[in-house]
């Protein structure tokens, strides 16, 4: 059992376009183009974004935007680890940002989480990085690496995102962060951290939903801690209690749109 992948022509596929007849045609013909041979029981793939077109299933920029304001208010947003594919990510990024006023990017390196990289590693390792650890501005990602550009399409991803998203009208703000978990020796203090200088709150309180596995929630208070002083609360009660009892603290929840939800009637209850 193996899987073979092949370049196969086919015609531009439109919405309403028969799939099924388009994909053994294509294939019957490129068998015979290419002298290999279907066999009963061969299983043949199709990307998900072809099958897409034909059916109509897909979501317009407007659309991205006008779901981002509904759902997070259309403020700032936080976009962490993205695939750095243009044709996966570019569009939904631009809908993103026309819903929004300020768009914070975290993106991994050396490369994202299926091997699209953003510094080449020989690069990182002369430039004494350490990427387990180490979270750098975009001026400091500059400093260290110039302006890589991809070996293929020749993109400088920071740029082209940059602007990307202020042609939408959005801010921009990236940085680049290792992809790993934080290690105990990692810095904690906000003040060296890029970025979070300026930092509206003096505190933070992390509140996870009932059922929640205690080792991630002390993973998630660990990632908080490392760009606030943070502190875990049992209840979502006592996170708004102790959040609200100072304008400079902040309320930070993990978990399922629910308890966002159910904090956000809280606060307006109170």
């Amino acid at each position: 059992m193996a899987t073979i992948s092949r370049g196969i022509k086919a015609p531009i596929i439109r919405e309403g376009d028969d799939i099924v007849s388009i994909v053994c045609d294509c294939v019957l013909s490129a068998s015979k183009e290419q002298g290999f041979t279907l066999r009963d029981r061969d299983v043949v793939a199709v990307t998900e974004a072809v099958v897409a077109r034909a059916a109509g299933n897909y979501a317009t920029v407007d659309a991205i935007a006008e779901d981002v304001r509904r759902k997070l208010g259309g403020n700032t947003i936080g976009l962490v680890f993205p695939i750095l594919s243009r044709n996966r990510f570019a569009i939904c990024l631009r809908g993103i940002a026309r819903g929004a006023r300020k768009v914070v990017v975290q993106l991994g390196y050396p490369s994202d989480e299926v091997g699209n990289h953003l510094v080449d590693i020989d690069a990182l390792d002369d430039s004494g990085i350490d990427p387990y650890k180490d979270v750098l501005s975009v001026a400091e990602f500059r400093r260290h690496f110039g302006t890589p550009l991809h070996p293929f399409t020749g993109v400088d991803y920071i740029s082209y995102y940059t602007q990307l998203i202020e042609e939408e009208g959005a801010e921009a703000f990236f940085t680049a962060l290792e992809t790993g978990l934080t290690p105990d020796e990692q810095k904690k203090d906000k003040q060296s951290m890029p970025g979070m200088s300026d930092s509206p709150f003096d505190k933070v309180f992390l509140v996870t939903p009932q059922g929640i596995d205690d080792a991630l929630t002390e993973r998630l208070l660990e990632k908080a801690r490392y760009h606030f002083d943070a502190e875990r609360c049992t209840s979502l009660d006592e996170a708004i209690g102790l959040a609200r009892a100072n304008s400079r603290r902040g309320l930070l929840i993990c978990g399922s749109e629910a308890i966002a939800l159910e904090a956000e009637q809280k606060l307006e209850a109170r």
